[in-house]
């Protein structure tokens, strides 16, 4: 069944790690992606990499 979905696996994987990698590009500039301000509200143990 993996084998099945590999390609699906790969291409989540795929759009997580480029949403990542520009979310820490953007907060190097000072920009923060709108669907991740949410991190920005939580208490500090949760929400440290998002500030």
């Amino acid at each position: 069944m993996m084998k099945k979905n590999k390609g699906i696996y790969a291409l989540i994987g795929f759009l997580l790690a480029g949403t990542g990698l520009l979310s820490i590009v953007l907060s190097l500039v000072g920009v923060q992606l709108a669907f991740l301000k949410w991190q920005s509200m939580l208490p500090s143990p949760f929400g440290f990499c998002s500030r």
